[in-house]
């Protein structure tokens, strides 16, 4: 991808996310209000990221993201990955 292609994508996301909330009942409500929102800020972050380039930037919005993975528990062994 170019440099600016995440955040088109993200940003299409966005407004595909809009749409979607828009057309399925011809109402907005309080939920997808959130759902909107998180999608805008998450193309804005991504925006950002690729302009400043600063390493405090990725950091700040990485752990964000993330999301982890289900662990599988052993009684025996403890915690295993």
């Amino acid at each position: 991808m170019n440099r600016f292609g995440k955040a088109l994508a993200a940003a299409l996301i966005a407004v595909i996310t809009a749409v979607q909330a828009l057309v399925s009942d011809d109402v907005v409500t309080r939920a997808e209000w959130i759902q909107i929102a998180i999608a805008v800020v998450t193309a804005v972050s991504v925006y950002l990221v690729t302009i400043w380039e600063y390493a405090w930037m990725k950091t700040a919005i990485g752990p964000a993201g993330r999301v982890e993975r289900p662990r599988h528990v052993d009684r025996r062994r403890g915690v295993v990955g």
